[in-house]
């Protein structure tokens, strides 16, 4: 009797924990606890050369079908999400940088001196998540486009050294539309020690919009059974 009565307990603690597993505010509270004490710089970013990415016409081809789709990945202990940023959001990195709004999102430029046309937005991608892949969207206002830029930088919070994670190089011709995508190798997100953000750095005159910039992560959830099962052991 005893047995039956603490099997129904840990079923009804399973139902449970099952039910409220899905608050995403839970899950930070059991994990985002700030790392305290002296720090140092780990050793765990990625080699931080500019890797040059030749980006081709989409021929037809629409920006959904470069993209992962969620049904298509199976249930495991972490689920997958994006995290979007329209190319208007991104904010001048100088106030004296002219620029306008390109229309579907995007932001361009017009100047033309030695200003660099800088534009910076901030990464609030979930702690302890898996960076996986970047989508980045363009429009090509002439033939023969210069290079722009996208990096990631990280900033920690203690030391206030900043760190490049990621640099790219983005060559391109022909007029139109433009998409591409880049692993970005299963960096894991620090949030308790660190701040994230992108840049963006469009070519001299007025050559490009930028318009999207997404990343794909994987996102840890909790187990319910973590509780449970030693319950059911006993």
């Amino acid at each position: 009797m005893k047995n039956k009565t603490m099997l129904l307990i840990s079923i009804i603690l399973i139902v449970f924990l099952i039910a409220t597993s899905h608050n995403p505010q839970v899950v930070q509270a059991e994990e985002q606890t700030p790392e305290t004490g002296s720090y140092t710089i780990a050793d765990e970013a990625p080699e931080t050369q500019t890797d040059i990415i030749e980006v081709k016409e989409l021929e037809g081809q629409g920006w959904e079908s470069l993209k992962l789709k969620l049904e298509d990945i199976p249930m495991a202990a972490d689920k997958s999400n994006y995290y979007s940023i329209p190319g208007v959001a991104f904010i001048a990195h100088d106030s004296s940088l002219s620029y306008y709004n390109a229309a579907h999102g995007c932001i361009g430029s017009t100047q033309n001196d030695d200003l660099q046309k800088t534009f910076v937005a901030p990464l609030t991608i979930p702690y302890n998540s898996k960076l996986q892949t970047l989508y980045f969207k363009f429009f090509n206002f002439v033939e023969s486009p210069g290079d722009f830029y996208i990096t990631i930088f990280r900033n920690h919070f203690y030391s206030g050294d900043t760190e490049t994670l990621y640099s790219w190089t983005i060559k391109s011709t022909g007029t139109g539309w433009r998409a591409s995508s880049v692993g970005l190798g299963d960096h894991i997100v620090n949030t308790s020690i660190y701040a994230y953000w992108a840049e963006i750095k469009l070519a001299k005159g007025n050559h490009q919009g930028f318009c999207h910039f997404q990343i794909y992560y994987r996102e840890p959830i909790a187990n319910p059974f973590a509780v449970a099962v030693p319950i059911i052991q006993k």
